[in-house]
């Protein structure tokens, strides 16, 4: 996250802020993302939010290997704990985006979680070009994004509108849209594209 809400003030005093291991509503709506992916297994993924890490311990269950990056300190260390039992298939490390962890590279997968919303304009601008140094030379690739639809106090804007503004820059540069799920309070869409898919808008 980048010039948004204090990240790390989130976490202070308490270990899982917005009850992701809790709260029915987040262990349900994992549940929609790991549901959502279209393939059985993916060799590489970054979760480029990972917040708890809940979501990134998911994902373990199909990658092969898990990268987990956030921008918060505290939330890097929750990560990295609930990781650690995989060993050297998963990794957490601090990265503001837009800047992209060294070890995402080679991405198949890109999820992207309640993120999008906490982005500044330049940032959420920059997201396609940044996705597509994380899945270069990838044969196929997968981007999904999740997010709360309504516009949190500290967001700059809705989720329904960051998902939407994501959706127009990856067609743009090629992608494909696969899955799209809405719900009252929650919106998910997947792209794909291939290493050959031309640059052309792809409706």
């Amino acid at each position: 996250m980048s010039r948004g809400p204090d990240v790390d003030a989130w976490y202070a005093g308490q270990d899982d802020p917005f009850g992701v291991g809790t709260h029915w509503y987040e262990r349900r709506k994992r549940t929609v993302v790991l549901a959502a992916l279209t393939r059985e297994r993916y060799a590489r993924a970054w979760d480029a939010a990972s917040g708890t890490g809940h979501l990134a311990a998911d994902l373990l269950d199909r990658c092969d290997e898990v990268v987990a990056s956030d921008a918060a300190a505290r939330a890097v260390e929750l990560s990295a704990a609930r990781l650690a039992a995989a060993g050297h298939r998963a990794r957490a490390t601090r990265c503001v985006l837009p800047d992209r962890p060294v070890a995402a590279v080679g991405c198949d997968l890109v999820v992207l979680s309640e993120v999008l919303y906490y982005l500044d304009d330049a940032t959420r601008g920059a997201l396609p070009a940044v996705l597509e140094a994380a899945v270069h030379g990838v044969p196929r690739a997968e981007v999904l994004a999740v997010t709360w639809r309504h516009h949190p106090g500290d967001a700059h804007l809705s989720g329904t509108a960051a998902q939407a503004e994501l959706d127009t820059g990856l067609r743009t540069a090629g992608w494909r849209h696969r899955v799209g799920h809405r719900e009252e309070d929650f919106v998910l869409d997947s792209w794909t594209r291939t290493a050959s898919s031309p640059t052309a808008h792809d409706a």
